[in-house]
C-alpha cells in the first residue's frame, strides 16, 4: 500500500509539473495564439477571476503540447491596438512542428507508458521502455529544434534547455511551448487576431476585449483624458466585423 501510494505521489507531481509548465500569466491587454493542425490558429485570453500579482492565469491545452504559441498584446486607447504590423512571427510558429512526432512520444511515454508500469502487472517490462522513450525523444526534439535553428537560442541557453529538460522531463513535454514562447512579437493581438483567426475564436476575442475596455473605462473618472480614445476603441471594436 505504501509503495502504490508513493508511485501515486510520483505520478501526480509529475501531472503537476505539467500543469505548472503549462500556465502562463497574462495582462489585461495580453493574449496567447496558438497554431494547432492544419495551421489553424486558436486564442487563449486566461482566466479573469484569477489573478497572480495583477495577471490572468492561463493555462495551455495540456492536451496539445505540439502547438507552438506566442504571446502577443494589444494597446488600449490605440488605433486598431497597436501601429506595430510585423507579420514574421506568424511564419516561424509553423514551423515548430516539425518537432511535434517527438513530443507526443514523449508525453505518451510519460503518462501513458509510465502508468502502466507503475500501477499494472506489467512493472518493469512497461516502465524501462517509458523511461528509454521519454528520454530519447526529449533528445531528439531539442536536436531536431537546434538543427533547424529555431528561434536560434545563443548556446548558453540552449545548454540551460536541456538541463531544464533532462532533470524535469514534464518540461520536456513542453518544450516547443517553452521555445516559441519566446519569440518576440511586433504585431498587435487585434491585427494578428484579425488576421488569422476563424471567425467564432476571433469574435470571442474582439468581446474579450471590449470587456476589458468596459473594465477599463469603470475605473476611469468621467473627465479623465484617456477616456475618449477608450471609448472610440471601444466603438471600433464593437462595429467590426468577424472576418476581413
Amino acid at each position: 500500500m505504501t509503495a502504490l501510494s508513493s508511485e501515486l505521489e510520483l505520478f501526480a507531481l509529475a501531472l503537476l509539473l505539467y500543469l505548472y509548465d503549462s500556465t502562463v500569466l497574462l495582462y489585461a491587454n495580453e493574449a496567447i495564439l496558438r497554431c494547432e493542425r492544419g495551421d489553424v490558429w486558436r486564442v487563449s485570453t486566461g482566466w479573469s477571476g484569477i489573478l497572480v500579482a495583477g495577471r490572468k492565469v492561463c493555462v495551455l491545452n495540456p492536451f496539445t503540447p505540439y502547438a507552438a504559441c506566442a504571446k502577443l498584446r494589444w494597446v488600449l486607447g490605440a488605433p486598431g491596438g497597436s501601429t506595430l504590423s510585423d507579420e514574421s512571427w506568424s511564419q516561424e510558429l509553423p514551423k515548430y512542428k516539425v518537432a511535434s512526432p517527438w513530443v507526443l512520444a514523449a508525453a505518451s511515454a510519460l503518462f501513458v507508458l509510465l502508468p502502466l508500469g507503475l500501477f499494472t502487472p506489467l512493472g518493469l517490462y512497461a516502465t524501462f521502455p517509458a523511461v528509454g522513450v521519454l528520454y530519447s525523444s526529449i533528445l531528439i526534439a531539442l536536436v531536431v529544434m537546434r538543427r533547424r535553428n529555431l528561434q536560434a537560442l545563443p548556446r548558453l541557453k540552449f545548454a540551460g534547455l536541456i538541463f531544464e529538460c533532462l532533470a524535469c522531463p514534464p518540461f520536456g513535454i513542453n518544450l516547443i511551448r517553452r521555445v516559441a514562447l519566446q519569440t518576440r512579437v511586433n504585431e498587435s493581438l487585434l491585427r494578428a487576431g484579425h488576421r488569422l483567426l476563424p471567425p467564432l475564436e476571433w469574435t470571442a476575442l474582439r468581446a474579450h476585449c471590449v470587456a476589458t475596455l468596459d473594465q477599463e473605462l469603470l475605473a476611469l473618472e468621467d473627465g479623465a483624458p484617456q477616456r475618449q480614445a477608450l471609448e472610440a476603441q471601444r466603438a471600433r471594436l464593437s462595429d467590426q466585423a468577424s472576418q476581413p
